[in-house]
């Protein structure tokens, strides 16, 4: 029988939080009778670009200044994220669970998972729709591959009254995948280092740890009404493993590589 975990982490160093992601997958792809679920916050505020983005075509590094950039294992454009900001992470490997929603194509899981965060969104308080059918102006593929993820969305992320509240990215290695996405509750938050953001006059504020708690809390709630029940007892050791230390390092001194997580787990 299937059994899922969830981690939480409040105010984590970026690449902590990226390598934590990155760790999730491979331990998914050894197991695949668990579910990993994580929620976690930025201290400092970061930029991740997608997997196969061109770093100068996605940001204006002369006015990256002293802000954290990393290479994201998942596609996707760049993101700047922001102290304010809840991100939440699920990876998962079909072969081993019980639910037929796991198993569909990259879209299929995309609208499972938009749907459970907007079940999610709705506790919350805040009234969502998924995105559907894109209708995007007419645009170069060139002017695309520079635009922030926010300025602009996709199909099955989530609109909300004031805009894009929440955007994800997908990989998969052979069954196993790892979607994780930033959910913008206060308003998004722009960087003079990414094109095509309007300016914010909104001063959001870190997510405090009270704030934070009663978010996991919530969000776990919702998960286990999915899933039929509550996580797991013991959560798999993964931070404090010889292969997490060995992953944070690359991620830490390598930040802009293309980290090829199925060699790294058989290397």
């Amino acid at each position: 029988m299937q059994q899922y975990y969830f981690y939480k982490h409040c105010a984590a160093d970026p690449f902590f939080n990226m390598a934590f992601d990155e760790m999730m997958l491979d331990f998914v792809l050894e197991r695949p009778d668990v579910i990993l679920l994580r929620l976690y916050t930025w201290m400092p505020g970061t930029i991740t670009i997608g997997l196969n983005q061109e770093m100068d075509r996605a940001l204006d590094l002369s006015r990256l200044g002293n802000t954290p950039l990393i290479r994201r294992v998942t596609g996707g454009r760049a993101v700047y994220h922001d102290p304010s900001e809840l991100t939440y992470a699920v990876a998962v490997n079909p072969e081993g669970v019980g639910l037929d929603a796991w198993r569909g194509s990259i879209s299929d899981v995309y609208l499972y998972l938009a749907q459970a965060l907007q079940g999610y969104l709705k506790v919350l308080g805040v009234r969502s729709k998924v995105v559907r059918t894109v209708s995007e102006p007419a645009r170069s593929p060139s002017t695309l591959a520079r635009q922030p993820c926010f300025a602009s969305a996709a199909r099955y992320e989530l609109l909300a009254t004031g805009g894009k509240v929440v955007a994800s990215a997908q990989r998969r290695i052979g069954r196993a995948l790892l979607q994780h996405g930033s959910i913008k509750l206060d308003g998004v938050a722009t960087h003079a280092a990414l094109e095509g953001m309007e300016a914010s006059d909104q001063d959001l504020q870190p997510l405090g740890k009270r704030r934070f708690d009663r978010m996991a809390d919530l969000f776990l709630r919702t998960w286990a009404s999915i899933l039929g029940g509550p996580p797991g007892g013991d959560l798999p050791v993964l931070e404090g493993s010889s292969r997490f230390l060995k992953r944070l390092e690359r991620v830490h001194f390598q930040p802009l590589d293309r980290r090829d997580t199925f060699e790294q787990t058989n290397g």
